[in-house]
C-alpha cells in the first residue's frame, strides 16, 4: 500500500505494501488479499498454489542481466525517468530499493531465506514533486511480485474520516480493501504534523524504513516539465513562449499557493484556453497544423501573474 499525505506549505507520504489487514504488521509475502468468506466489502480472488521449485547448486551461477529483463525492472526506471524531470535522489533511492528486490529473489533461488524487506516510506516535499513516484512505485512491485494487482486507489480526507462517531472505522477500512494488493493514495495531510504523529506512535515510526525527500524543482526543471506537458497534449512553444515561460515561472514560484508540477500543469492548461481563444477571435481564420499546435508568448503574457495589482489575490 502506497499511503500519501499532502497538503500545503508541504506535503508527507507515507509508502506501504499493501499486505496487511487492520493492525500493521510484517506478514509473509504471499498474505496479498482477503481470503474469502463472510468478510464483505471488496475480496481478491484467493492466491494460486505456488510450485515448489528445486534450490539452485552452491555453485550455480544465474544471469542478472536476463533476470532484470524478465521483471520489466528497466522498464519501470526508464518510465520514472521519462516522467519525473529532476529529483535524481529519488530516483537513485527508488532503483536501490528495485535492485535490493531483484537481489532478495535471486537469493530465494538458493535456499536463501530472508524476511520481506521492509518497503514503507514516507515522501516529504512541497505540493506536486511526487505524485508519478507512487504510479511507478505500484507497477515495479507488482512486476516483482510483491503487489498481485499493482492498482491505484487515490482517495482523500474526506473518503476516511467519518462524518459521525464510529464511522471513520468502516469507511477507512473499506478503502484498505479496494487498495488491497495496489497502491493506497492518500492525499491532504500537513507534513509538519508528521513529526508529531511519529512521535505520538513508534509503532508506526518503526516501521517506515525509507524516509524520502522530493527537492523543490527549478525553474529550468519546470521550464522542461512544461516542455513535457505540452508535448504529451500535442502542442509546442516557440522561442518567445519559452522566454515568457521563465519570466513566468520565475514570478510563480515567489507567490502563494504554487505546487510545482501541478502549478505549471495548471498555467499550460490555461495557455491552452488563451491559445484556442486567440486563434478563434484573430483576424485570419484560415490556420494551418503548426498555428493549431504551437503556444505563443501572449498565451503565457496573458496570465494574472504578470499584473502585480492582481497576482497576490489569485496567481494564474
Amino acid at each position: 500500500m502506497t499511503v500519501r499525505l499532502a497538503n500545503s506549505p508541504e506535503l508527507a507520504r507515507i509508502t506501504l505494501p499493501m499486505t496487511m489487514t487492520h493492525p500493521i504488521t510484517e506478514m509473509p509475502r504471499r498474505s496479498f488479499g482477503f481470503s474469502g468468506g463472510s468478510v464483505s466489502g471488496p475480496q481478491l480472488e484467493p492466491e494460486p498454489v505456488e510450485l515448489v521449485t528445486a534450490c539452485l547448486a552452491a555453485d550455480a551461477v544465474v544471469d542478472l542481466a536476463e533476470a532484470r529483463r524478465e521483471s520489466g525492472l528497466d522498464e519501470v526506471l526508464a518510465k520514472l525517468d521519462s516522467e519525473l524531470v529532476g529529483l535524481n535522489p529519488v530516483k537513485t533511492r527508488i532503483a536501490e530499493i528495485a535492485a535490493l528486490l531483484l537481489i532478495d529473489r535471486m537469493r530465494a533461488r538458493y535456499g536463501i531465506a530472508a524476511p520481506q524487506p521492509t518497503l514503507h516510506m514516507c515522501f516529504t516535499g512541497n505540493p506536486g514533486t511526487g505524485t508519478t513516484v507512487a504510479l511507478r512505485m505500484a507497477d515495479l512491485l507488482h512486476r516483482l511480485g510483491y503487489l498481485r494487482r499493482g492498482h491505484l486507489v487515490s482517495v482523500t480526507r474526506d473518503d476516511l474520516v467519518g462524518e459521525y462517531i464510529g464511522h471513520t472505522a468502516p469507511k477507512t477500512k473499506e478503502v484498505v480493501k479496494r487498495a488491497m494488493g495496489g497502491v493506497l493514495f492518500v492525499d491532504e495531510a500537513y507534513a509538519d504534523k508528521m513529526d508529531k504523529f511519529f512521535s505520538a506512535n513508534p509503532g508506526m515510526q518503526s516501521r517506515i524504513a525509507h524516509h524520502i525527500t522530493f527537492s523543490d524543482y527549478t525553474v529550468g526543471e519546470l521550464e522542461q516539465i512544461a516542455v513535457l506537458m505540452s508535448g504529451q497534449l500535442g502542442y509546442s512553444l516557440s522561442a518567445d513562449a519559452r522566454a515568457a515561460l521563465r519570466r513566468y515561472l520565475h514570478r510563480r514560484i515567489q507567490q502563494p499557493w504554487f505546487a510545482n508540477a501541478r502549478s505549471v500543469r495548471n498555467a499550460m492548461e490555461r495557455a491552452r484556453l488563451r491559445h484556442a481563444r486567440r486563434l478563434m477571435t484573430g483576424t485570419n481564420l484560415l490556420v494551418d497544423l503548426a498555428a493549431l499546435t504551437t503556444i505563443e508568448a501572449p498565451d503565457l503574457l496573458a496570465s494574472r501573474v504578470f499584473d502585480d495589482t492582481r497576482a497576490a489575490e489569485e496567481p494564474r
